[in-house]
């Protein structure tokens, strides 16, 4: 019986951390999308200021900063988030080819 509940509880943890590192991939992808649209239209959100007389140089330089600030901080912590989630480590590659093969076998 004991033994049923470890397994229980093992499958709930394994459940909740492949739940939080596909949630991290989403937010990759999210950030890579949303930094690509944000370069994209960068040119055209600042013309579109200018055009409506905003002509604050440091109003017009913070908004600059931020095209670079909010990638920035946001790769930041994806990538502590990441290393957090995956627990890199030395060896990591292989530990996970050992891990998946186990988990494969005992299927």
């Amino acid at each position: 019986m004991e033994t049923n509940m470890n397994e229980v509880e093992k499958y709930r943890k394994a459940k909740k951390r492949i739940e939080d590192i596909k949630r991290l991939y989403a937010h990759v992808v999210l950030f890579i999308i949303a930094t690509i649209v944000l370069w994209v239209f960068k040119g055209r959100i600042i013309n579109y200021l200018l055009s409506k007389g905003i002509t604050d140089e440091g109003f017009l330089h913070w908004v600059e900063l931020n095209f670079i600030l909010l990638p920035l901080i946001w790769a930041i912590v994806l990538i502590i988030v990441g290393i957090y989630l995956l627990r890199f480590k030395p060896g990591f590659i292989k530990n996970w080819e050992n891990r998946k093969l186990k988990e494969f076998l005992d299927e």
